[in-house]
This record gives C-alpha cells, sequence and structure tokens, in this order.
C-alpha cells in the first residue's frame, strides 16, 4: 500500500477505478477488500457528422467529458462520506484510438477528440494500402520471413493501415488544422490519446505519459521493439516530436491529482485500454486464456504470453468459441474476419504480457436495428436464438454499418 512519503499523510485502503466507454463513463469505489461500495454514470454524447461513409466525423467535446470526470469522481466521494485522502489509488480503463492534441503552454485542445470510429481517413488508407510503397514492405516481408521465419518479418508481410488506427487520422486532422501546423512549427503542439489526455489533465498539466496498452493499438506503437515505431512513422512524415513518453500500465505511480480537483491529491496507479482492462478483471493472466467483450463493439482477446502474436490470420476455434456468444447478426462478421491484431496487454515494471485481439465495431448498432424491428424485446434472448440455429443450415441477414448512429 502506497503511504505518506511526497503526498503528506497515510493514504486510505479504497480503490477509484474510472471507465470511459464510447458511450457512458462510469467512476466507481472498491474498498480494501474489492467489494463495490458505490458508483456514478453518465451517458456520453458522441458528436456524428458527415454525408458519407466514408467522411463521417465522430467527436467528443474534450471540456464536456473532463467536467464529466471530475463530477463523477466528486459525487462518488460525497455521496460515500469520504475524501480523497481516504483513497489508495485511482485506475483508469478508457476507449482506445481516441485522440486529442492541445497547447503544450496552456493545455487548450485544438480540436474535439477524434473517436475510433470516425472515418475521416477511410479514403487515406485505401490509397497508402494500394501504393507501390505498401505493396513492397508486404513482398519484402514475406521473404524475409521465408528465409528467416522471423515473427516480426511475418507482420510486414501482411502489414496494411487501417482507418481505426490513429496514424492517418492524425495526419488527416493535421492537414486540416491551421493552429496545430503553427504549434507544431513552434515546438508547442501535444498529442496524445484518452490515457495520455486524462493523466495530463489529472496531474495539472504537469504529466504527459502514454501507456503501452493504449499506445499499442494506434498503429504508432511496434509491439516487437516496445517503442513507438520511428522507422515507419518517419516514413509517414508523421512528426514524432509530438509523441509522449512512454510508461506502465501499472507498478510506478504513473502520476499524482491536482490536490485542486478532490480536496486532496490521488495516485494514478494503473491505466489500461478497455479490452485489455476486461482481459486483466477476467483474471486472464495466463497464456491462451481468453476473454470475449460485448459493448458498443465486440472483441475477443486472447492471452499469448510473452511475445506478440505474429500472424494476422485468425484462427477456426476463435469462429466457434464466437458462435456460442453471438446473436446471429454477428455471424456474417466472423466469417469475414481478416485476422487478430498483435496488442500490448499489460506492461508492469519487470514483466509485459501480449494479446492477440479481433473485433467487429457496430455490433451495438446492428443489435439496436434488429430490436427496432421485431427480431426480439429482451437482449438477453439473443445467446439463445443464436444456439437454436443449425450450424449445418444457413441464416442470412443484411450487413449494416455505423452512419450518423443509424444502420
Amino acid at each position: 500500500m502506497l503511504e505518506s512519503g511526497d503526498y503528506g499523510e497515510k493514504r486510505g485502503t479504497d480503490i477509484i477505478a474510472i471507465d470511459i466507454g464510447t458511450t457512458a463513463i462510469k467512476a466507481c469505489l472498491y474498498d480494501s477488500r474489492c467489494r463495490l461500495v458505490s458508483y456514478s454514470k453518465e451517458s456520453i454524447s458522441v458528436q456524428f457528422k458527415g454525408a458519407t461513409e466514408d467522411g463521417l466525423r465522430a467527436e467528443i467535446d474534450p471540456d464536456i467529458l473532463w467536467n464529466q470526470l471530475v463530477t463523477l469522481v466528486s459525487e462518488l466521494l460525497n455521496k460515500t462520506n469520504r475524501d480523497a485522502r481516504a483513497v489508495v489509488g485511482m485506475g483508469i480503463s478508457c476507449q482506445r484510438n481516441t485522440f486529442i492534441c492541445w497547447n503544450k503552454e496552456n493545455g487548450k485542445p485544438c480540436h474535439r477528440l477524434v473517436t475510433w470510429k470516425d472515418c475521416r481517413a477511410r479514403e487515406e488508407c485505401k490509397k497508402w494500402n494500394n501504393s507501390w510503397s505498401i505493396k513492397a514492405i508486404n513482398l519484402i516481408g514475406y521473404i524475409l520471413h521465408k528465409l528467416t521465419r522471423s515473427a516480426r518479418c511475418m507482420a510486414a508481410r501482411i502489414f496494411s493501415f487501417l482507418n481505426a488506427m490513429v496514424t492517418h487520422r492524425f495526419l488527416v486532422t493535421l492537414a486540416e488544422n491551421a493552429e496545430m501546423q503553427r504549434l507544431l512549427k513552434q515546438g508547442k503542439l501535444a498529442f496524445g490519446c484518452l490515457d495520455t489526455w486524462l493523466i495530463y489533465k489529472l496531474s495539472g498539466g504537469v504529466v504527459c505519459v502514454s501507456e503501452p496498452s493504449n499506445a499499442s493499438s494506434t498503429g504508432l506503437f511496434d509491439p516487437y521493439t516496445m517503442e513507438w515505431g520511428y522507422s515507419l512513422l518517419q516514413f509517414l512524415s508523421f512528426p514524432t516530436s509530438v509523441l509522449p513518453r512512454l510508461s506502465f500500465s501499472a507498478g510506478v505511480t504513473l502520476a499524482v491529482t491536482d490536490k485542486k480537483l478532490f480536496g486532496a491529491p490521488i495516485i494514478v496507479a494503473a491505466a489500461a485500454g478497455d479490452q485489455q482492462s476486461a482481459l486483466f478483471a477476467c483474471g486472464c493472466w495466463i497464456e491462451n486464456n481468453i476473454v470475449v467483450s460485448l459493448g458498443t463493439g465486440s472483441f475477443v482477446d486472447v492471452n499469448t504470453g510473452a511475445s506478440p502474436h505474429s500472424s494476422l490470420k485468425g484462427a477456426s476455434f476463435i469462429y466457434i468459441f464466437f458462435f456460442i456468444f453471438f446473436f446471429f447478426i454477428v455471424l456474417n462478421y466472423l466469417l469475414a474476419i481478416e485476422g487478430l491484431y498483435p496488442l500490448v496487454g499489460w506492461k508492469f515494471p519487470n514483466s509485459v504480457k501480449f494479446v492477440a485481439e479481433g473485433c467487429s465495431q457496430d455490433t451495438a448498432i446492428i443489435l439496436r436495428w434488429a430490436e427496432s424491428i421485431g427480431l426480439f424485446e429482451d437482449i438477453t434472448v439473443t445467446s439463445r436464438m443464436a444456439q437454436s440455429c443449425s450450424i449445418s443450415g444457413k441464416n442470412y441477414i443484411f450487413y449494416f454499418t455505423l452512419k450518423n448512429d443509424t444502420v
């Protein structure tokens, strides 16, 4: 347990957990035996705009989200008759690949939070993936993998850019934003995903770090070196000077909150991406442990131990496992899944775990549509509906994707 040190007095034993998803933000208070004492929750407003799917913008107002976080934590402490000194530490789980840029000097955002569902870079990714440069990387990776059987060469063999990655969404945003360009030239532009920005804000602008499990899904990070992928980023003309320092998921103090926020400083003791948090919280700490998470998207995460997954090709057992859990609408996605992505699960000072992940991004939207046309009245019956279908038979359903929060 963390005690006095630089924080003036002995800490309490309670834990605050903050979960920031795509649709809701929740603050939970746990006692020393990890029993839930109370929680506060609010919906997150995602602002959609754009006439076409490829041009769809999906953004969150950073000021509103920040005020929600501070209000929820303060409300949680008040309604449980505790003050910040009763809290031994705070953990943060958040949606990944949602990023923001700000002015280093005053912390003022340059734009809204660009969420992982934003499609502004889809056309740019298509152009790059069809370019001779990427085809050359794939070919060289294929040849080197045949010669060396290197996992990293295998990754190069099947490498492609995804719109869900931060890389090209940042570059498109930079090209459109004159203020960002000016700050970049002056060396005053800061960048970070949600974990980085929240830690920066909680610390009063003192700490700017990126947590590895969040960083690993951005397309900016090399899981084989556990560093930012400087070579590839320079190839893309990505300004690497804006990248925050890499830290740990837990095991060290990530930051200390500004005492003005909650009346006394609280230690930020842990942070992780939402899916890696789910994997860890379910006790999937051993290689080949697996968890399926259902939310705005559907995710399957497999603990691959101390090494990153070397191939993006999916395995047939994943399809079988998914069928047990998912409504038949989602089956269409599973049959088309291209593979699994290697991510950092969590990184402690003396150890690191990796995961392989596959996902469907629009599950919640599709299920809401299915409910709206009367396929079911209660979502809990969908498991029985899926199991009632003959595996040898064929079931067809139109497949839709998100457009302005509708299908």
